[in-house]
């Protein structure tokens, strides 16, 4: 498909699981911002986007009324983002697992500080941004007020990064279970 009609899930508040639901829609261009705006019961969105090549930005506050949500895997995975911008992730507090959310992004190049502000129950972020090669730089608010975050696998595997800002961690607070397991390799 090419583009998504932004009322196709108008009447869909009590539907929870919306998985892979426009998986590998090469053509698609652009989501709504409002798409999500009444799946408000919704539980599952992993691989929502994944594959969708010619998706290059995320509306930001399009999951402002998705509260529910615990489970981000590979929602974005291998698009054409572009840029990540604050409130991407706006209102989701219960989401656990950011898992290979931008994994194999090659366009992505830019993130904005406090591009992860409300997912405050956020643990693992393994995979995160595995494969962007063509991210260099990232911000050192990245991980702000995520004290419960504590898997970081993988987080930044094979990007382009030259530096790592010196406070990344530095509202991290249970390091005695934190798992950094090739974070940074190549």
């Amino acid at each position: 498909i090419e583009s998504i009609p932004a009322d196709i899930f108008s009447e869909a508040s009590v539907a929870t699981k919306f998985t892979g639901a426009f998986s590998a829609c090469v053509c698609l261009e652009s989501i709504p911002y409002d798409l999500m705006a009444n799946a408000t019961a919704a539980t599952d969105i992993k691989y929502m986007f994944a594959g969708c090549e010619s998706v290059t930005e995320i509306p930001t506050g399009m999951f402002v009324n998705n509260g529910a949500l615990t489970n981000l895997e590979y929602i974005f995975y291998k698009t054409g983002v572009k840029k990540l911008s604050k409130g991407t992730f706006e209102g989701l507090s219960g989401v656990k697992t950011i898992g290979a959310v931008f994994q194999d992004c090659l366009s992505l190049s830019e993130i904005e500080e406090g591009v992860f502000d409300g997912l405050t129950s956020a643990k693992s972020f393994r995979y995160c941004f595995a494969d962007c090669t063509a991210l260099r730089t990232i911000p050192e608010g990245l991980l702000r007020n995520l004290i419960l975050a504590y898997v970081f696998t993988y987080m930044f595997h094979n990007t382009a990064l030259e530096s790592v800002p010196a406070g990344l961690f530095k509202d991290a607070r249970d390091y005695s279970s934190a798992d950094f397991t090739y974070m940074f390799s190549e």
